[in-house]
């Protein structure tokens, strides 16, 4: 298999917590995961004159996804082959879809880790715990709490809400 990579323009928070879990800023995907079929369906050819318009978007951080490509004919009966030596961009659309699985998959770790540490810790205060996880997953903390923050009060929010409905029927 020859690999290529697609860049996918992320915030920078989502940048630095990929660059730690995955080691660098390239993500290596499995056939079967959700993040590359979601990938197939918004892969593109672009021309030279929609490169060049491209290349001068934002300066926000790139992440490289791996391009698995399949050689040879498609079996009958089997899942489709998808030749991706002539589609190696992603549509814009695609682009925001892939931001948005990717930073619901950031914001479920997030929530597993403050969930966990107040249970494990109930005295250890939201700062504190929302500074160990930008430690731990290499975010910046300045920048990364507020964000944090009100994703975390509006997580238990919807929580006691939530459990107050079921105790009420």
């Amino acid at each position: 298999m020859l690999v290529d990579f697609v860049e996918i323009r992320v915030p920078q928070s989502l940048y630095s917590y990929i660059v730690h879990t995955c080691g660098g800023d390239t993500v290596r995907l499995g056939k079967g995961g959700v993040l590359w079929n979601v990938l197939k369906q918004h892969l593109i050819c672009y021309t030279q004159w929609h490169l060049e318009n491209r290349s001068r978007e934002s300066g926000a951080p790139v992440i490289k996804i791996e391009l698995l490509r399949k050689n040879g004919a498609q079996i009958p009966g089997k899942d489709i082959s998808l030749n991706t030596s002539s589609r190696r961009y992603i549509s814009l659309k695609g682009n925001r879809i892939v931001v948005r699985l990717l930073i619901s998959e950031f914001q479920k770790t997030f929530l597993d880790y403050m969930s966990g540490a107040s249970m494990a810790n109930p005295q250890l205060n939201i700062k504190d715990a929302i500074n160990i996880f930008c430690d731990d997953y290499g975010l910046n903390f300045l920048d990364s709490y507020e964000m944090l923050k009100k994703r975390w009060y509006r997580y238990r929010q919807k929580e006691s809400s939530h459990q107050n409905t079921l105790l009420n029927l």
